[in-house]
């Protein structure tokens, strides 16, 4: 095998290697860039489950201020509860070993028992228990709810930020390995032409 011959079997070589590591990093990059939308988009819902826990709690002293529990009142407490369990259902399917999400949906579960027992207050006119009742359980419960729903929320939005951050990096690798491989490829080929020559 001649010079030339070795010089183009190597260009070849180097040439199929780049085309591999590029296309590892291209898939690398889409699955970040997959990862991140899904970030944020798990970010959004943890907002709404914060979202419809304060209307949740307007609604509660809304009921509690006018003494009774109105059939509306009631159809937009289930819708909220609902919305929340939408929320936290999506969430548990991206993360099945998330911990944090187990026990927001064990409060969840707590706050709906609390809020029904002080809806059967209000209900049977009993105000002041049910009063006591929204401080001493139901309270507690939607601030830890809360809580945990921010905590969740900035938790995705910083995986998503650092998926995209690590992502642009490995854009930016691709942009400066293609310059480098470029480069020596034309290298290679001009000695292949001075020694043709």
């Amino acid at each position: 095998m001649n010079q030339k011959t070795r010089s183009q079997v190597f260009s070849y070589f180097v040439m199929a290697a780049v085309l591999l590591v590029t296309a590892t990093m291209l898939v690398a990059i889409f699955s970040l860039k997959s990862r991140a939308e899904t970030g944020h988009d798990s970010e959004e819902q943890a907002h709404a489950i914060e979202k419809n826990c304060h209307a949740l709690n307007a609604l509660e002293w809304q009921a509690i201020a006018s003494e009774k529990m109105e059939a509306a009142t009631m159809a937009e407490i289930e819708d909220r509860r609902t919305n929340i369990d939408k929320s936290l259902d999506i969430l548990e399917q991206r993360s099945l070993d998330d911990t944090r999400l187990a026990t927001m949906r064990q409060v969840f579960v707590k706050y709906k028992k609390a809020t029904d027992d002080e809806f059967a207050l209000i209900s049977a006119g009993h105000i002041p228990e049910a009063v006591a009742t929204d401080e001493e359980s139901v309270d507690p419960l939607f601030k830890r709810l809360v809580e945990m729903a921010d905590e969740t929320a900035t938790g995705y939005r910083a995986r998503a930020i650092s998926d995209n951050n690590l992502s642009y990096y490995l854009i930016s690798l691709i942009s400066l390995l293609t310059v480098i491989i470029t480069g020596i490829l034309l290298w290679l080929y001009s000695r292949v032409l001075r020694k043709s020559g």
